[in-house]
């Protein structure tokens, strides 16, 4: 025998069917669908784990990153002794 809680949530349904609502039962409702965007998002947001402040701005990484390989690059030239262009 439902309880009056599940005959209201029945009759809620029905009338949100008939209104053109998609209904669904909580058995086959999925809480996780948005779930990896919304952690992606705030990923990409630098709001999925708390900044320190000493940490640096991506871009200073990156150009740290270039620097090192034009170095690498540079001492390759110099070993192979081919003329600089």
């Amino acid at each position: 025998m439902p309880t009056p809680e599940q005959k209201a949530r029945l009759k809620i349904d029905e009338l949100l069917a008939a209104a053109g609502w998609d209904v669904q039962d909580r058995q086959s409702l999925n809480l996780y669908a948005g779930l990896r965007r919304a952690i992606l998002k705030r990923a990409f947001e630098g709001r999925l784990v708390e900044q320190y402040p000493e940490d640096k701005p991506a871009e200073k990484l990156v150009d740290r990153i270039r620097r090192d390989q034009d170095a690498i690059k540079r001492d390759r030239v110099d070993q192979l002794g081919f003329p600089e262009m």
